[in-house]
């Protein structure tokens, strides 16, 4: 599960965290690890620049993403940008 937000005064920030989120979801079922966390947000990472390449409109898009995996035994969280995940306690209040 993953959510992004396109930087805000940015153009093309609706396009950056689309793509972001499009990547993970095709990647999503293969991430079990911290290390294929990291290596699925660097592929994120070159798909948004491949994209901001492509197009003169879109050099300065950028987005923030923020999520979590759900693995055997445990719950990898990950943030980049902004965003941050929220240690949730038992009641789910925090």
């Amino acid at each position: 599960m993953a959510v992004a937000d396109g930087l805000g005064g940015q153009p093309g920030g609706e396009v950056a965290s689309a793509r972001v989120v499009r990547q993970l979801a095709s990647i999503g079922p293969l991430v079990e690890s911290e290390e294929a966390i990291r290596d699925a947000l660097d592929v994120c990472n070159h798909a948004v620049y491949a994209v901001a390449d492509s197009d003169p409109e879109l050099a300065t898009m950028g987005t923030t993403v923020a999520g979590a995996v759900v693995v055997p035994e445990s719950l990898l969280a990950f943030n980049v940008g902004q965003p941050g995940v929220r240690r949730l306690g038992t009641d789910f209040t925090r």
